[in-house]
């Protein structure tokens, strides 16, 4: 278990968000235990991300996380990995956008953050990361005016790790 868990940090440390780690080997000397597919969905529901034997591979069956709970509400969205690394990934372009604002000595705006919070959306939207956003709302912060809150609702994109198939066959 060591030496796997070892292994899942490796190849998330090592990826971009949006990849699908859906039958993604995993490099690990030698192989991973057989579960039955009970306890294996137990486990995904648990937030572990299991590996599995595939053509004598080790493989990434999901990547998941253990956060299932927002407060005491069940709240399954950040349970895949991907969600977590693709809200990362757009935070961290919508900050660096921003970085040079703060520099400036005069003559920023809340509109002026604003726009270009939604420069950093609308590139990140490009990239595939986002399927759509609201325009961001910047104001200052009424227990201190130095401080600009701005406020982003957004869409991500899916990365599926599962797809069912239902046919209706007639005769």
């Amino acid at each position: 278990p060591m030496l796997s868990a070892a292994a899942v940090a490796g190849m998330l440390a090592a990826a971009q968000a949006g990849e699908s780690f859906c039958n993604r080997e995993i490099a690990l000397a030698g192989g991973v235990e057989a579960v039955e597919e009970e306890v294996l969905e137990t486990l995904l529901g648990a937030g572990v991300t299991v590996l599995e034997m595939q053509d004598g591979v080790p493989v990434c069956v999901r990547a998941v996380t253990t956060r299932t709970k927002t407060g005491e509400e069940e709240d399954r969205t950040f349970l895949p990995v991907n969600t977590v690394l693709m809200i990362d990934a757009v935070m961290q372009a919508v900050r660096q956008r921003l970085q040079g604002l703060l520099s400036q000595k005069v003559g920023m705006d809340e509109d002026a953050v604003a726009a270009q919070t939604a420069v950093a959306l609308e590139e990140q939207r490009r990239k595939g990361l986002l399927v759509e956003f609201a325009p961001p709302v910047a104001f200052r912060d009424s227990d201190d005016p130095s401080v600009c809150q701005v406020e982003m609702e957004l869409t991500l994109a899916a990365v599926w790790s599962q797809i069912y198939l239902t046919a209706l066959v007639q005769l």
